[in-house]
């Protein structure tokens, strides 16, 4: 085994973002245990998980997979935000049912010191428009970069879009992945000002299964107007969108600083114009990735 030092241990250890490491020996153990943890917590073991991760300075990444977590559990979890050192959060609480009490709970890691990337899937867990006001909140962690939030088969409707169009303010975010598909939005264009967001370089937006239509698709084409966006994907099956929506997507290409372009428009009402209109995107000698489903 090479003979490294306790920095370059720590160094290594935190490219992988691995626990493995901390096994390989004493050395090893001494200095990194603790640093990256991957964990499965419930109903009967939240708290006492979320005691023993009370401020521990160790602490650098953490994962948590929680199965079957009330809105008492959520709460529980709101105490990771007082780890002092932690730069990555993720947290998959999918079919955990935490509901809006739960979701304004977990608002709460907006006051963790140094997290630049947090993580939440909340799939399946009945929040509506109060919870996604709660989460929006999220702007406010300070430093944080990249920020992914699945609120795939939720009640979210046009509030909770609105409300959560406010992540525009987080003024150091670079990459957001908002996932809002099967919920209840029909035709809000409050996430079209994404495109305020100051840093924002990479958006993954996901609509799929809402009630969305060609205003809906005529406001995110406003998202051209972002100055840095770079990468852009915007996921917007089985709506009601028509040709119309899809001329005004077409213009997307016109955002100064876009390479990467993904656009899904499956199982909508689109027909001949929108392939046709598509097609003007071959063209875009900006775009080094082009990927059109219809």
């Amino acid at each position: 085994m090479a003979r490294l030092s306790d920095d370059e241990w720590v160094c290594v250890a935190d490219f992988l973002q691995s626990s493995a490491l901390s096994r390989v020996c004493h050395q090893t153990w001494s200095i990194l245990q603790r640093r990256h943890l991957s964990l499965n917590t419930n109903s009967s073991n939240v708290q006492q998980m979320a005691a023993l991760l009370h401020g521990d300075p160790r602490v650098r990444t953490l994962a948590v997979k929680g199965t079957g977590l009330s809105a008492e559990g959520a709460q529980a979890l709101v105490t990771l935000s007082t780890v002092p050192w932690m730069t990555t959060l993720t947290l998959d609480l999918a079919g955990s049912r935490i509901g809006d009490a739960g979701a304004q709970a977990l608002a709460a890691l907006k006051d963790a010191p140094s997290v630049t990337a947090l993580d939440l899937s909340l799939v399946n867990n009945a929040i509506g428009d109060d919870g996604a006001q709660a989460l929006a909140a999220l702007k406010d962690t300070p430093g944080l970069t990249t920020l992914s939030l699945n609120l795939l088969d939720n009640q979210i409707g046009d509030g909770g879009a609105q409300a959560l169009a406010a992540l525009k303010d987080s003024p150091s975010l670079v990459s957001l992945t908002l996932n809002l598909r099967h919920n209840c939005i029909a035709d809000s264009p409050a996430l079209a000002a994404l495109k305020d967001a100051p840093a924002l370089k990479a958006l993954m937006l996901s609509l799929g299964s809402n009630r969305i239509g060609d205003d809906m698709a005529q406001a995110l084409a406003q998202l051209k107007a972002a100055p840095f966006l770079t990468s852009l994907t915007l996921h917007l099956g089985s709506n009601r969108i028509t040709d119309d929506g899809a001329h005004a997507l077409v213009t997307l290409r016109e955002a100064p600083a876009l390479t990467t372009l993904s656009l899904n428009l499956w199982n909508n009402h689109t027909r001949g114009g929108a392939a046709r209109a598509f097609a003007a995107l071959k063209g875009s000698e900006a775009l080094a990735q082009l990927s059109v489903d219809l």
